[in-house]
């Protein structure tokens, strides 16, 4: 990760990648994609998304991970919640009491290795934009951690932008298909739902005109490549 980087994003509130309200994506294709009952789901590189307070106000267990204190700060701010912190091994650990199963860890996402049983708990990966936000040698080591999961009966819903070929100046950065092969072999990859989006300044600066937002639904099991949602 790169803490300085994403430390002046927030303090000069550039996050153009905060949404002022739950992702659609998730909204539309959670049903299928949760099941039944109640799930423990990692949300990675969370910021201070709604999705949060999505997904915990239907009673699931939600696990946060940011690396940027600030955003923190302001996700317990708005909300208007005192927070409780205390050490959890590598990270600090945010929780309180109006929402007792969200546990939001403030630390490195690859430090997570270190905390097994808190990982054998997720059985769902919810994935908003969090892998586009990684160059390309971080996109590897984060999905190999990621991809562990995947073989132990985890799904994960993924979200990323195609703009073309990554030349390397995101975030937020472009991961095809193919990619995505590549960095999750062995997994089933089912295009749940595709539209296209306006880039952000950032892109638009660097001459992207045309994004592409697809969301995917990997699992463990053969690969197969659907299109549509129709196939969730």
């Amino acid at each position: 990760m790169e803490p300085d980087f994403w430390e002046q994003r927030w303090a000069k509130g550039e996050i153009g990648f905060h949404s002022p309200k739950a992702n659609e994506d998730l909204v539309e294709l959670e049903a299928a994609w949760l099941g039944e009952g109640l799930r423990t789901i990692l949300v990675p590189l969370c910021g201070k998304s709604l999705d949060l307070h999505h997904l915990s106000e239907q009673g699931h267990e939600v696990i946060g991970v940011e690396l940027v204190e600030t955003a923190l700060e302001a996700f317990f701010a708005e909300a208007g919640w005192e927070p409780q912190k205390e050490g959890f091994g590598p990270f600090v650990a945010w929780r309180c009491a109006e929402r007792p199963k969200l546990l939001l860890l403030q630390g490195n996402i690859f430090d997570l290795s270190e905390i097994p049983d808190l990982m054998g708990r997720v059985d769902r990966v919810w994935d908003r934009a969090s892998l586009v936000a990684l160059d390309a040698p971080r996109r590897a080591a984060y999905a190999e951690m990621l991809g562990r999961l995947l073989q132990a009966e985890v799904e994960m819903l993924l979200n990323v932008f195609d703009h073309g070929r990554d030349q390397g100046q995101g975030p937020p950065h472009s991961v095809c298909a193919e990619e995505l092969d590549e960095l999750f072999p062995g997994v089933s990859r089912e295009l749940a739902r595709e539209r296209e989006v306006p880039p952000s300044p950032g892109m638009a600066a660097r001459g992207v005109g045309s994004v592409r937002s697809r969301t995917w639904r990997l699992r463990p099991g053969k690969r197969a490549v659907a299109k549509g949602s129709d196939m969730l």
